[in-house]
């Protein structure tokens, strides 16, 4: 597979079926692989759930709700240990305000 194409295959292979389904919203489970740059997953992570919120909506001709809840978790870890709870990268002392609303922290 050539280099920078991983994620629009998993795109196409595992999403794109599903854009006409309209859906009550998505619960999402983020796992430890790009724990080594967290920095820009916290901003690539919103564009992607404003980009799935425009697709869904646009897709199933407004039947999917523009803002769509969109939940996740996301493992505290970075795969050193203990030390991670107190990781500010991955534990901030105050989460954003806009985390119960479904929307992921602002970059």
């Amino acid at each position: 597979m050539p280099p920078g194409t991983v994620d629009s295959v998993l795109w196409n292979a595992m999403v794109v079926g599903l854009l006409r389904t309209t859906i009550s919203g998505v619960a999402w489970y983020q796992g430890e692989n790009n724990a080594a740059e967290p920095r820009r997953y916290s901003c690539s992570f919103p564009a992607m759930i404003e980009d799935w919120r425009a697709k869904w909506h646009a897709l199933t001709d407004n039947a999917t709700a523009r803002h769509f809840p969109f939940g996740w978790a996301q493992l505290n870890s970075d795969g050193t240990g203990r030390q991670d709870y107190t990781n500010r990268t991955f534990n901030p002392p105050h989460p954003p305000a806009n985390c119960g609303r479904g929307c992921a922290p602002a970059c």
